[in-house]
């Protein structure tokens, strides 16, 4: 019959029915047959086109992807894998196997993706190449009692070691946080002519004025960060240095993701290249003329000196370490804020916590009250509760591993050697089984009310709660992030009397939504177009 029926059909007409009939054979094979026969293998979510897979929906919106395949799963929480370009992603959210994928750093790691993410920034193979070798007496870059990399580590990990020790907590830490702060304060201390106001387009001009928060937040933050990383020297180089980042950081996935032209990765091309002309100047400073640069880059730099990678490669790792320590504190720091100004009795309890940490040092011939920041982050269970629900409910980011053994996790499921696992925190965040049915709404008392049993409240702690990874590469900067973003809301609140904006109609704005649908590194700002709008005016 079906012969028949395709010796009338003209032949085009054929060609699409035979293709139509090989393409549902393959789906049947793949997403009904294939899972039968081999059951410890994790499921496909099913698609329709071989190679292509699901690489259009995850550029679409990549969190509602791995919603698709939590209920195809059942929420189970059963590890699923997705099809990118035809290389499959494990996605895993169960809290155990999350715990077994941090904790076996021998059977996950995490260094070929960071490969990947350092060829992405354009490092180039050779620099790769001199950055993996482990120095070995006789080598051209071993020195002995090496000051940058005592441990006689690769270039990478020393990288690592380097950062670590710039922002863990102890003196390098403080340094790097009281420059952050002091570029903040002083700052917010003057007048601006950015165009933060929503009045005029005369710029802001700290009076009385309406202005956008999020704009507000990014730049300062940004700008701070990069006080705080390089002193005065990319701003020398190019004053415009931080509208550069904001619109690098805002399109950066499609540089991670090495996205074709054809895709549309345009948007990060210019950013990127005015960025990579700053520190490609930077770097060629000699080291006399970069005095002011935190401690950890300019170890980074001797770094790299030692095992003398290229001057493009040594810029392009700088962007990168660059980028990392800005993706994410602005965001951060916009939700909390965003969440204060739409809830005045938080925001009033807040103000208490902020306010009892500025302090008159004795020592200081000023009298002027100075913040402790350290007693701000000791004594705000408030502010510290927001600020873990904010990191809770906004990150859409994920972890990566790459499985250099075959390896069963906890319900049965078998990973392959060589496969590349990826861990969702917005999904492991959002388990109802640990958080509750109201996941997805705003509730700071999850972390300061009493925990299970009434016993203390240890959801910070929790393995269903990872803001900042875990494992190998558990993020060094959480203290020092909790510093600035909890400094930058002491210094606003104490500089200006703010509070949401009201129309003529005195209508008021609803909370922004977050940007799920961009890939996302970290933290996510809202979706494009909404914002927090605050009536701004000077108290000193």
């Amino acid at each position: 019959m079906l012969g028949d029926l395709i010796d009338v059909l003209p032949r085009w007409a054929t060609d699409v029915l035979l293709v139509g009939c090989a393409i549902v054979g393959w789906r049947v094979w793949m997403f009904t047959v294939k899972p039968w026969l081999r059951p410890d293998e994790p499921r496909d979510l099913p698609y329709w086109i071989p190679f292509l897979g699901h690489t259009v929906s995850f550029f679409q919106n990549y969190v509602q992807l791995v919603e698709d395949g939590f209920n195809f799963t059942g929420r189970k929480r059963e590890p699923f894998s997705i099809q990118l370009l035809g290389k499959k992603l494990y996605i895993c959210s169960d809290p155990r196997d999350v715990s077994i994928i941090f904790d076996n750093i021998i059977a996950f790691g995490f260094d070929e993706h960071l490969t990947n993410l350092l060829t992405s920034f354009g490092i180039s193979k050779p620099a790769l190449k001199r950055a993996w070798h482990v120095p070995k007496p006789g080598d051209w870059c071993y020195i002995t009692d090496n000051p940058v990399n005592p441990k006689q580590k690769s270039l990478i990990h020393a990288v690592e070691d380097i950062c670590t020790q710039q922002l863990l907590p102890g003196d390098r830490m403080d340094v790097w946080a009281d420059a952050f702060l002091g570029s903040v304060k002083s700052s917010l201390g003057g007048t601006g002519d950015l165009d933060f106001c929503t009045t005029d387009g005369d710029g802001c001009m700290w009076g009385r004025r309406q202005a956008s928060l999020y704009k507000l937040v990014s730049f300062f933050s940004v700008q701070a960060t990069c006080q705080a990383m390089f002193g005065s020297h990319l701003f020398d180089i190019d004053d415009h240095v931080v509208e550069h980042m904001l619109e690098f950081n805002e399109h950066v996935w499609m540089k991670v993701f090495q996205c074709p032209s054809f895709w549309g990765a345009q948007p990060v091309k210019a950013p990127h290249a005015k960025l990579m002309a700053i520190t490609r100047r930077f770097v060629n400073l000699p080291e006399e003329r970069r005095m002011g640069a935190s401690w950890a880059i300019t170890n980074v730099l001797r770094g790299m000196e030692i095992v003398g990678m290229d001057m493009e490669s040594r810029a392009a790792m700088v962007l990168m370490i660059f980028w990392a320590a800005v993706s994410n504190e602005h965001n951060s720091c916009f939700w909390v804020l965003a969440h204060l100004f739409h809830d005045e009795s938080l925001l009033d309890l807040v103000k208490k916590e902020t306010e009892a940490a500025w302090r008159v040092n004795p020592d200081d011939a000023s009298g002027e009250p100075q913040l402790d920041i350290k007693y701000l982050c000791a004594n705000s269970p408030n502010l510290n509760s927001i600020f873990n629900e904010v990191l809770r409910l906004n990150n859409t980011a994920a972890a990566v591993r790459v499985a250099t053994e075959k390896t069963t996790l906890s319900g049965g499921k078998t990973i392959p050697q060589g496969g590349m696992l990826v861990i969702p925190f917005r999904q492991l965040h959002t388990n109802e089984a640990v958080w509750g049915d109201d996941v997805g709404r705003f509730n700071p008392e999850r972390f300061i009310g009493p925990g299970a049993g009434g016993g203390a409240n240890t959801k910070d702690r929790s393995s269903s709660f990872r803001p900042f990874g875990g494992g190998a590469t558990y993020c060094p900067g959480r203290t020092l992030a909790k510093h600035e973003v909890f400094g930058f809301t002491a210094i606003l609140l104490r500089r200006f009397d703010i509070s949401l904006a009201r129309g003529a109609a005195k209508v008021k704005q609803r909370m922004p939504q977050l940007n799920s649908m961009t890939p996302s590194f970290g933290l996510n700002g809202p979706i494009q177009g909404q914002d927090v709008i605050v009536d701004i005016a000077d108290r000193l």
